[in-house]
């Protein structure tokens, strides 16, 4: 939790549309400092994720915007230690110029950067992974790329919000409007394991609760980090449920290595104002979600299982 906390206390980084200030660095002291980074690409930029990576620089993964905030491209911008740019690109050359994406998550996985995103095709919202060498001068993709949809339902919507790496392989998680096995409707989560080389590896599970979700990500877990055998992942999100006068709220949900709902292992937050979750991270056995309220404040939840020790 630490080394978490020390890493945020660092990285305090906007991303907009102004001129490359990165050799204006004012620190306040010798851990703290405040960049800004434009140019990468025409339009304006917004910020979604971020990583330290293993050479103890940055990867800050974003979207140019039109003027009406619409995605343009996804960009990525590659930092040292200092926060000085290495380099900088967008990448609307992996669709060949004929989609707009939009970045969502990041992970370095041995020697490669795994970047995730959303790009529409014929207005249906598809999710993406393409792969940069870590050792790369000038962020050229490596040539592997996977999309995520279901061949045989096309006409659904897949959202990719996190990826994350568990000894079974890349955990996707992210939302889709198709229904589940039980024919629910509305919006529901998925889950699917892809192998690290961005290879298939057994088919999108559908989820949900009673209401529409928006899912913030997933883990896989073992027994001795929540006491359970027989819980393989933790899906983390939003839930509104309609007989809560529609009311919106953080939810955790528990799958068996078969992405079954394991009985029993789902939690609920209160269920007074409405909650929408933005981003979830994973430290140390401990979980913690952050999202707003009320479209006013900022709401924070965190999760520790009894028996992780302190």
């Amino acid at each position: 939790m630490n080394r978490f906390l020390s890493i945020i206390s660092i990285l305090f980084i906007a991303i907009n549309f102004a001129c490359d200030t990165s050799s204006n660095v004012r620190p306040r002291n010798e851990d703290f400092f405040f960049k800004v980074y434009g140019g990468v690409t025409a339009g304006n930029h917004i910020a979604s994720s971020i990583i330290e990576t293993a050479d103890g620089g940055l990867l800050i993964a974003g979207t140019s915007v039109d003027e009406d905030e619409d995605p343009i491209e996804i960009v990525l911008i590659k930092t040292n230690q200092a926060g000085e740019v290495e380099w900088k690109r967008g990448y609307a050359d992996i669709f060949n110029g004929e989609f707009n994406s939009e970045a969502k998550t990041l992970l370095e996985v041995g020697s490669e950067f795994i970047v995730g995103g959303v790009y529409d095709s014929a207005q249906i919202r598809h999710s993406v992974l393409f792969t940069v060498s870590s050792s790369s001068v000038d962020g050229t993709p490596t040539g592997s790329k996977a999309v995520i949809n279901n061949p045989d339902s096309l006409q659904y919507d897949y959202m990719i919000e996190k990826v994350t790496l568990g000894s079974t392989g890349l955990l996707l998680a992210g939302t889709s409007n198709q229904l589940t096995v039980d024919k629910k409707g509305g919006d529901n989560g998925f889950l699917k394991l892809m192998n690290t080389d961005l290879s298939g590896m057994g088919d999108i599970s559908i989820f949900g609760l009673e209401g529409n979700e928006k899912i913030a990500g997933a883990f896989e877990v073992s027994e001795s980090q929540i006491g359970q055998d027989n819980i393989k992942f933790l899906a983390f999100g939003t839930t509104t449920n309609n007989s809560l006068s529609g009311n919106s709220n953080f939810f955790y949900i528990g799958y068996n290595e078969n992405f079954n709902l394991s009985s029993g292992f789902t939690r609920l937050l209160d269920a007074s104002g409405n909650k929408v979750a933005a981003k979830v991270i994973e430290n140390g056995g401990r979980y913690w979600m952050i999202g707003n309220q009320d479209e006013a404040d900022i709401y924070l939840a965190g999760w520790r299982f009894s028996n992780v020790d302190s």
